[in-house]
């Protein structure tokens, strides 16, 4: 709510449409429940905030890292039968494969983290965003995806 109103400049808010509310029936009522809608920002909030983008990070980062171990363990026979079959247009598959390994491995690990966060995940996103529903689009399709 704190977003709304600060966010865009504008001198309404759902808090304090609210606060309006409550106000003609019960002036304490709408004090206490306009310092709710305003205490978005406090310590405890961001704490929560903190926690919750922590669990999400590494919930992330080891769902990905088994994709990467996964190709490390044999990456000619990745590149072999995956790349090389399902991304033709790609030149040297064993290279590709590679740097699906190292972004893997390593964006997990800064995402994990919480290092290079931004730069993980926009590598992250092309790796197993693009490239891996590319794969299973075309090895399942769209109705058993």
């Amino acid at each position: 709510l704190m977003v709304i109103h600060h966010g865009l400049g504008s001198s309404w808010s759902v808090g304090r449409v609210i606060r309006d509310r409550f106000s003609l029936q019960n002036s304490k009522m709408s004090a206490a429940r306009y310092e709710l809608l305003d205490d978005s920002s406090g310590p405890k909030a961001a704490f929560a905030t903190d926690v919750g983008m922590l669990v999400l990070r590494v919930t992330v980062a080891l769902m990905v890292i088994h994709h990467g171990v996964q190709k490390l363990l044999n990456p000619e026979a990745f590149a072999t039968n995956t790349v090389e079959k399902f991304f033709p247009f790609l030149p040297c598959p064993l290279l590709w494969t590679w740097l699906a390994i190292v972004v893997e491995l390593a964006g997990s690990v800064c995402l994990g983290l919480g290092v290079f966060s931004r730069v993980a995940s926009f590598l992250l996103f092309f790796t197993v965003g693009v490239f891996a529903n590319l794969f299973h689009f075309d090895v399942t399709g769209v109705q058993e995806f």
